[in-house]
């Protein structure tokens, strides 16, 4: 059993064996403190304690008497956060992202070794399992984000225009004001609102085939063509 700052030093040590390892986003406090949503660890009474708190209330509790699992909760909070931001710098488009995070992932816990990499590979199965790669939902979001940035480029081109007709100019302010995402930015029966979205986009372009446009409206338009035969 280590005590408290053993069980530190030894996950530090694990931890530097990866490249540009930065002990301040080890993202775990040590120590039978109440942090707010910053998981503390420590040991005491022959068992290792980890635990979360939220506003005062207790939102994830967990015991064991393995040093190895205990390390494991430990080393898994700093490369999963890790391998998000890393993913979020490396984004690849219309693919499901958690494939580059647990790429990622799976690379860390080589640097570190066993029995850490089985231990992790069993819970990415876990997870997998579960909630299996999604590429076709990631794309439809991605494409929405797509949707919504190229009418809020072009509406500047266009808005004044009297060329072009009410429902152009309807769908992409339509697209601007977002009146189907919710406050947090989410959007409810995501499937149905994609398939109008759509719809919506289709008639914006053919509403666009015939006018002349110049310069950055017409690269923004070209844009538009190249985005719809993604979804088509």
């Amino acid at each position: 059993m280590l005590d408290t700052n053993q069980l530190r030093n030894k996950a530090i040590e694990l931890l530097s064996k990866i490249k540009d390892f930065n002990e301040i986003k080890l993202w775990v406090c040590f120590g039978n403190g109440k942090p707010e949503c910053l998981p503390t660890i420590y040991s005491d009474n022959d068992l290792y304690y980890y635990q979360c708190y939220e506003r005062g209330e207790c939102i994830e509790f967990r015991t064991t008497k393995d040093d190895e699992e205990a390390l494991f909760w430990i080393l898994d909070k700093y490369i999963m956060r890790y391998s998000y931001e890393y993913e979020l710098y490396n984004r690849v488009r219309y693919v499901d992202n958690r494939r580059l995070v647990f790429e990622t992932i799976r690379e860390l816990y080589l640097c570190i070794g066993e029995p850490y990499y089985s231990m992790n590979e069993n819970k990415l199965d876990g997870i997998l399992k579960i909630a299996p790669f999604n590429d076709k939902r990631h794309r439809d979001l991605d494409l929405v984000d797509d949707f919504e940035m190229l009418a809020q480029e072009l509406w500047n081109y266009v808005e004044t225009s009297p060329w072009i007709s009410y429902k152009v100019k309807h769908n992409l302010k339509y697209f601007i004001d977002k009146p189907y995402r919710s406050i947090y930015g989410g959007i409810d029966n995501f499937d149905e609102v994609f398939k109008e979205l759509c719809i919506k986009f289709e008639e914006t372009i053919s509403g666009l085939e015939n006018k002349k446009m110049y310069g950055e409206a017409e690269r923004i338009v070209d844009r538009m063509k190249e985005t719809k035969a993604i979804f088509s």
